[in-house]
């Protein structure tokens, strides 16, 4: 898996024996805009897109950047970090001193030190995470593609996954609302999503977690809409990130009891625990998985015809 694109561009790097970076620096210099020698690009604007794949490739990035700079000594008029997931969102706050990490300010702190001056984060788990970053943004590219490209079509064979799929190639018919119900698994979900899917039913669901063991004690799914729901009706789960699924699973039993016949997930960000989870054994309720290529590395090709990637 590739960790950096500029301007869309995919950076072959690749290690040196013992493992240490070495950059291409000729495809950095090539796939970099400079208005003093082309003139087509009068913003001279630059982009660089960051897949962490793995939450300690930062140091690829950090190299990359100052390289960069190296070379241009910052003459561009917008240089643009897209980060595709933002690691450590889990560790937004320290409760106490002596035993707390606050490794979001870390992480944030060496991104900050990189000097960008625009920061845009895919559907960053914790808003803490775009508050410590200078500049920054939250973005939800995946999410307006799944709607465009899902939720506007009513053909379940668009779900049986093209494997990284294009999603703009895609034919869009009318939106079948009396079709779709949008479910939000917890609260964070509502004011992530709701107002972007304001035109279609919702249904929301609350679990209780133990703090202690980390497990979902219960899970409490309310569908407060007067339409019946029936076999053709498509239950469209929204969330931000997957790790094992045990919330997902959980909601997705309370949905099958309602007597939804599809069930779909759209995560933005999966991990790959989620070959390890029970999503995708034969038993589950949850028919197809459609989300980003911003941290997933797929292993496991026998879930391929119910996972779909999308590029973003």
């Amino acid at each position: 898996m590739k960790l950096i694109k500029i301007n869309g561009n995919v950076i072959e790097n690749t290690n040196y024996p013992n493992g240490e970076i070495k950059l291409n620096t000729k495809s950095i210099v090539d796939f970099i805009y400079d208005s003093r020698m082309i003139s087509s690009n009068s913003e001279n604007k630059n982009i660089i897109s960051f897949y962490p794949y793995n939450p300690n490739d930062i140091l690829e990035l950090v190299f990359t950047t100052n390289y960069i700079k190296q070379c241009y000594n910052n003459i561009f008029s917008e240089f643009i970090l897209d980060i595709k997931y933002l690691p450590y969102s889990r560790m937004d706050r320290i409760k106490n001193l002596k035993n707390d990490v606050f490794s979001l300010k870390y992480y944030c702190d060496i991104i900050n030190n990189l000097g960008y001056s625009k920061i845009q984060v895919e559907d960053c788990h914790s808003d803490v995470g775009v508050a410590l970053l200078n500049n920054s943004i939250n973005v939800n590219s995946f999410m307006y593609k799944f709607k465009n490209t899902y939720l506007n079509v009513y053909d379940e064979s668009l779900l049986k996954g093209d494997f990284y799929i294009d999603a703009e190639r895609l034919n869009i018919h009318e939106i079948m609302q009396k079709h779709t119900y949008i479910v939000y698994p917890d609260t964070t979900a509502i004011k992530r999503y709701s107002e972007m899917f304001k035109e279609y039913k919702k249904i929301i669901s609350f679990k209780n977690r133990n703090w202690e063991t980390g497990k979902i004690e219960s899970i409490e799914v309310i569908n407060s809409n007067k339409e019946s729901i029936t076999k053709n009706s498509i239950a469209c789960i929204v969330d931000d990130i997957c790790s094992y699924g045990g919330t997902f699973i959980g909601v997705s039993e309370k949905l099958r009891e309602m007597g939804f016949g599809t069930i779909v997930l759209a995560v933005t960000h999966c991990e790959n625990s989620i070959f390890s989870g029970n999503i995708f054994n034969e038993n589950s309720y949850i028919n197809y998985v459609i989300t980003s290529n911003s941290i997933l590395n797929p292993k496991n090709v026998e879930c391929l015809n119910k996972l779909t990637i999308m590029e973003i």
